[in-house]
């Protein structure tokens, strides 16, 4: 009964206590308590939207992105610009993923272009970017942003479906005592794994491009200027070097004559006797239609044209005359 008491007066007393105190300060100090109670309400509102904007904060800093961007730059000399971009990307844990070099030449003089592909921690792209725009004469710069959260929550939500999936099927396997079953298991057990495996193949992949970022650096060298060729006036030049210029084109024109004999020789061993015997058996067959077409025609023994008999005995008859005479 003693500690019963002693309880409920030690519940009471401090309710009594603050109604005692509610009541003195409410006689007494009835505008200070009112002040201090606004006060108090703001101070809490103040809070929350503190700790709202803290979240929001969180919630944003949390988001996956994917970070990529390209740098076209006009460089002095590509080799030294090269090995600056490789060290200042190593220097913030990154590395180069992939270079494509090219050497042109113009005049006799060579120059480089090329394109280096390397990837950074997100937290330093930005500042790697910076300082790759400063390696040379800035001729462009793009940066791109993906936000791939939604994706990775949902593959993130699959897969937790599908391994719970996989651990059902596996005591369903465990547990089956018939073939036919424990087949039909087996299938489905098989193709619930394949399936998780996609989407963590997909899952890494992303979750790789979210940490490091991708930038291409397009980078080429100023092309030399052409110089003019000045004409020379052939006059000027001395006899002595004409003419051996004239015997070195000589000999080089005999040497060139000689390859495409030596070239055109077999086409000309095969083919040259099938076209001479081709024209020639073509000139035979013309020669043999024109003499048939033009044998002559002839006239049958005691036969005659009633147009020529009057002059047949004209003729008799002078013959008789001349010799009788």
């Amino acid at each position: 009964m003693l500690l019963l008491t002693a309880g409920c007066m030690g519940g009471g007393g401090p309710g009594e206590q603050a109604n005692g105190g509610g009541n003195g300060n409410g006689n007494g100090n009835g505008n200070g308590n009112a002040n201090g109670n606004g006060n108090a309400a703001a101070t809490d509102q103040s809070q929350e939207g503190e700790a709202t904007a803290d979240r929001g904060g969180i919630q944003a800093s949390q988001r996956s992105i994917i970070r990529s961007g390209s740098v076209e730059l006009e460089v002095n000399d590509f080799d030294d610009t090269q090995q600056t971009l490789t060290r200042t990307v190593r220097e913030h844990g990154g590395f180069v993923s992939d270079s494509r070099i090219k050497t042109d030449e113009r005049d006799n003089e060579t120059y480089k272009s090329g394109e280096i592909v390397v990837r950074v921690p997100q937290q330093n792209f930005s500042l790697v970017v910076e300082q790759a725009q400063a390696m040379g004469d800035l001729q462009s710069v793009n940066i791109e942003s993906e936000d791939v959260t939604d994706q990775l929550v949902d593959l993130n939500a699959r897969l937790e479906n599908l391994r719970a999936e996989r651990e059902r099927l596996r005591a369903l396997y465990e547990n089956a005592s018939d073939t036919a079953a424990v087949l039909d298991v087996q299938d489905e057990l098989s193709d619930v794994q394949e399936e998780i495996e996609t989407l963590e193949a997909e899952q890494q992949s992303l979750e790789r491009q979210v940490a490091l970022s991708t930038l291409q650096v397009r980078m080429h060298e100023p092309q030399p200027d052409s110089e003019p060729i000045d004409a020379e006036d052939w006059t000027d030049t001395p006899i002595l070097v004409a003419f051996l210029e004239s015997i070195n084109d000589a000999v080089a024109s005999v040497q060139t004559l000689m390859v495409a004999i030596a070239y055109a020789l077999p086409y000309l061993i095969v083919y040259v006797p099938l076209i001479g015997g081709a024209l020639y058996g073509v000139m035979r067959l013309r020669r043999w239609r024109s003499g048939s077409s033009s044998a002559p025609v002839t006239t049958p023994i005691g036969t005659a044209d009633e147009g020529d008999s009057p002059s047949e005995d004209d003729d008799s008859s002078e013959d008789g005359d001349e010799s009788t005479e």
